[in-house]
């Protein structure tokens, strides 16, 4: 009797033993997890997988630790990661803010290498499952042509031989579209030339509201030089439109302005080409113009020219910057910046801080110097912080730190950056 009450102990401690190890086993194992976290936050795919790094690294306790763990990063469709995590590890993850849902990686053994046969799918069968499936039936397949560029190198008829004279073809046209509608130019005529009645040529000629003759408009594209009275290409815009005109041609004076869309075909044109034009017109006998799409010029200098609102660095209405402020904030970093902050030691008198950064995702941050040496006579010093954008995008706003650390104490300074895309404007 003594012998089995002692085999029953054993069992039930060896029992569980393996209940306990199982146990830990549940609980310490680290298995494949998927984390979904939805629409991406940032643009640049470097800073996607650059927030999965800080979550995991807040789970984990390090950037290292959480490096290890994450096998992949979704950064382009979607935001979220795969990673090597524990059960608990998964939902402290799961309910971090941003993050939709985890679930653990599940392999799947696949049933056949040969899927078209498994399902017997076979055209010609009466009975097979493309049949019973009728994903056909009440359907229309068409073909949608965008149309044709004839510039291809596929319409190339170098080599071939004359075109066979049984061969007939036609130009097939549109609702508002034929064959006369390519390469097609229009005639061209000066403002001055067609006024309205009761209105004075000089008026005409700079396109004033209600100063074009409809009928000598209509359909034609016209030349208008700005005036003093009448600046505006919108007024001019405006009036060749509603005189029946297809097209304008504005030449007017140096300017900086952008203009916006207009409803019809606009060139807008300084006054030497303006005079190019006039000359032309008043010389030929049936002058004609033809506009064609813009086009981007590749392997030739260009003279550009940089827009009268675009930002050269730091900006005088923008001082803010520099002000002496605990935190640095840039919300517009287009290139560099650089700001510069003025501290006074309030510890020991001889002490010796060094620099830290943690930049900002998607900046560079340097400071100089990265040492601050305080003495007796030395109780204020000064330091800058340059900010150098590595996007080339409109960004969101990032976070970053300065510590300053003296191996007892540790000033922090946060960081906020938005980097902005560079404005430009080149004069061809």
């Amino acid at each position: 009797m003594a012998s089995f009450a002692s085999w029953l102990r054993s069992s039930f401690f060896i029992s569980l033993f393996f209940l306990l190890q199982s146990l830990f086993s549940a609980v310490f194992a680290r298995n494949v997890h998927i984390v979904y976290m939805g629409e991406r936050s940032y643009d640049e795919p470097e800073l996607v997988e650059e927030a999965h790094h800080q979550i995991l690294s807040n789970i984990l306790g390090s950037k290292e630790a959480a490096k290890d763990s994450i096998l992949y990063s979704y950064k382009h469709g979607f935001s979220g990661f795969a990673a090597v995590l524990t059960k608990s590890q998964a939902k402290l993850i799961a309910d971090f803010p941003g993050v939709v849902r985890v679930v653990p990686d599940r392999i799947f053994s696949p049933q056949t290498t040969r899927s078209w046969d498994f399902l017997q799918v076979e055209p010609g069968k009466m009975n097979g499952i493309l049949v019973k499936a009728q994903l056909g039936v009440g359907s229309i397949v068409g073909i949608l042509d965008t149309g044709i560029w004839p510039e291809s190198k596929s319409f190339r008829d170098v080599g071939l031989l004359e075109t066979p004279l049984r061969w007939k073809g036609i130009c097939q046209g549109g609702d508002q579209f034929n064959r006369n509608n390519i390469d097609k130019f229009y005639p061209i005529v000066y403002g001055e030339d067609i006024p309205s009645t009761g209105t004075d040529e000089e008026t005409a000629g700079s396109c004033s509201s209600d100063s074009l003759n409809a009928t000598l408009a209509r359909g034609k594209v016209v030349l208008c030089f700005q005036s003093r009275t009448q600046r505006s290409v919108y007024v001019a815009t405006d009036t060749v439109k509603n005189a029946g005109g297809i097209a304008l041609i504005f030449a007017q004076f140096p300017t900086k302005d952008i203009t916006l869309s207009t409803d019809i075909p606009l060139v807008q044109v300084d006054y030497t080409i303006g005079t190019y034009l006039l000359t032309y017109i008043g010389t030929a006998r049936n002058p004609v113009v033809k506009f064609s799409p813009t086009k981007t010029t590749i392997g030739q200098l260009i003279s550009p020219e940089v827009a009268h609102f675009s930002s050269r660095g730091p900006s005088s209405i923008s001082p803010s910057v520099n002000l002496n402020l605990p935190s640095i904030s840039i919300p517009d970093l287009k290139k560099t910046m650089t700001v510069s902050r003025t501290v006074t030691n309030v510890g020991p008198q001889n002490s010796v801080y060094i620099a830290r950064i943690e930049a900002p995702p998607g900046t560079s941050v340097s400071v100089e110097p990265s040492i601050l040496a305080f003495n007796s006579t030395k109780k204020k010093l000064k330091f800058k912080v340059t900010f150098c954008a590595n996007l080339k995008v409109q960004g969101r706003y990032s976070f970053g730190y300065l510590f300053w650390e003296d191996g007892f104490h540790v000033a922090r300074i946060p960081l906020t950056v938005r980097t902005a895309q560079s404005s430009s404007q080149a004069t061809l």
